[in-house]
């Protein structure tokens, strides 16, 4: 089950496919952000050093011959019970995993792309968790995946910070006083 890839060897280790060894991490310095008081800094926009950036993973996988239909199968069922995917996602602190499928003559393959503040810890979690949903991953991952590679992180550009803030409401104009309100056209 071990693929090479041009980062070197891939191996299982977590719950939605996530693969130590293949990690790329987002080389970009963080954009300060409107200050959230759970933080503890009283409001105030964090420091560069406050923001925790998001690891992000890219894998190539090739399906192994015959296999495709089981693995468009598979993946539907598990949008069929989004609710325990989404619930390991949290357990693991995983933010996004998707999955697109690409055919050739030659074969075809998965990209799985995974972004979480901690792909190692996300690795530990997964590999500790015993929930039927990670065991039934884990043997379809066995049974349909063949070669696996890790391609060069380029650029890794997101607003997840940005989306994820409570933005300010906007002041609202205070009414001027108005007459009696009309009475509602079913009313008398």
């Amino acid at each position: 089950m071990r693929g090479r890839g041009s980062r070197g060897d891939c191996r299982l280790a977590s719950n939605l496919f996530i693969f130590d060894g293949c990690r790329s991490y987002a080389g970009r310095q963080p954009t300060p952000t409107a200050g959230d008081p759970a933080t503890g800094n009283g409001g105030k926009p964090p420091q560069i050093s406050e923001i925790r950036m998001y690891e992000t993973q890219l894998l190539k996988i090739r399906i192994r011959a015959g296999k495709t239909a089981r693995v468009i199968e598979f993946l539907r069922s598990l949008r069929a019970r989004k609710d325990l995917a989404v619930e390991a996602m949290r357990r693991e602190g995983m933010t996004i995993e998707t999955m697109f499928l690409e055919r050739h003559d030659d074969g075809d393959y998965l990209y799985y792309y995974a972004k979480a503040r901690d792909l190692a810890h996300a690795n530990q979690v997964n590999m500790q968790a015993t929930d039927a949903l990670t065991l039934e991953i884990r043997e379809f991952v066995v049974e349909t995946w063949d070669h696996i590679v890790s391609p060069e992180p380029l650029l890794d550009l997101d607003l997840i910070q940005e989306e994820a803030a409570p933005s300010p409401r906007p002041r609202r104009k205070p009414k001027a006083p108005s007459a009696a309100p009309a009475p509602h056209a079913l009313v008398g």
